[in-house]
């Protein structure tokens, strides 16, 4: 019975002594391979990497990746609890060369291996295209723009040089923002890009659309108004800030029928060859001229006059 239970005992620290050796041999995931079909994607678009191994007992294993974007390791992923090869997604925030490490863990012994992929050409979309600038007065601007799928908002740059360089003015949501503390009649070169948005951090989405100027121009009150000789009108107006000229319209209409009837480099204007017991009203819109472009402002308030001469 002794020599028995010696025997047991015996077999049984031959076991336990061979179990390192077993474990030693079994070693960790072979042929580790973590790919995808995509070489080239945009910001914000999601690139998919299968990461597969050679594990005994077959697909007794799983898996996880870190995402790296230009040699730094941007995200880490925890293993999936899923058994065999499994396909790992992920939301591209950062322009760049983009790739993943794929890890393979054997569910038998928790030994670890892994692999670089190659790199997916991560791109920025093209700009939002500027649709229009206008001034709001003599040092604003309201900017609009094209929407661009998939944005979270905008960002704002201006420049006094079309080549730039461009500063960030602001941030939006919308598509459309004033920007203010310009300098009157005055150009700047104005871009949009856009931008995503993950756990408060703002990514860019695009690139720079291509620029359009706006050159703030203050806005031209009538001051005075007076019928002051047979069939005539003298219009005189305050000075608007960055403004070179002035469009003088008239109508015999309040809201509609304004025809212009001159342009002026002055704050006057002496209208002729009216109607006595007509009423006449006006409204002046000045400019900035600049390289044979006219920059408008806006509206001055409308004003009439009762002819009685």
């Amino acid at each position: 019975m002794k020599k028995r239970i010696l025997s047991v005992l015996l077999a049984s620290l031959m076991l336990v002594g061979l179990l390192p050796i077993i474990s030693v041999l079994a070693g960790p995931p072979t042929n580790v391979g973590c790919t995808t079909l995509q070489q080239t994607v945009f910001v914000g678009d999601t690139i998919t990497w299968t990461v597969s191994a050679d594990v005994t007992p077959k697909d007794n294993y799983q898996t996880r990746i870190d995402v790296v974007v230009n040699g730094v390791t941007e995200f880490n992923e925890p293993f999936n609890g899923k058994k065999g090869p499994a396909q790992h997604s992920h939301v591209a925030m950062i322009a760049g060369k983009t790739q993943a490490k794929g890890y393979a863990q054997d569910l038998g012994d928790n030994t670890i291996a892994s692999v670089l992929s190659a790199s997916v050409d991560v791109k920025l979309k093209p700009g939002p295209v500027v649709t229009s600038v206008s001034s709001i007065n003599h040092t604003a601007l309201t900017v609009k723009w094209a929407a661009i799928t998939g944005a979270a908002g905008y960002k704002i740059f201006t420049s006094a040089n079309p080549a730039g360089p461009y500063t960030l003015k602001r941030y939006a949501t919308g598509t459309s923002a004033p920007i203010s503390f310009l300098t009157p009649g005055q150009r700047v070169f104005i871009k949009v890009s856009a931008y995503i948005e993950s756990n408060g951090t703002k990514y860019d989405l695009t690139e720079q659309g291509p620029y359009k100027i706006g050159v703030p121009v203050g806005t031209a009150s009538i001051t005075k108004i007076e019928n002051y000789a047979a069939g005539r009108v003298r219009l005189t107006w305050k000075v608007a800030p960055g403004a070179t000229g002035y469009e003088v319209w008239r109508s015999t209409s309040p809201t509609t029928g304004f025809v212009r009837i001159r342009n002026a480099n002055i704050t006057s204007h002496i209208d002729t060859n009216l109607v006595r017991g007509r009423s006449y009203y006006y409204k002046i819109m000045p400019y900035a001229r600049i390289f044979a472009v006219n920059y408008y402002g806006q509206w001055s308030m409308l004003r009439s006059i009762r002819l009685t001469k």
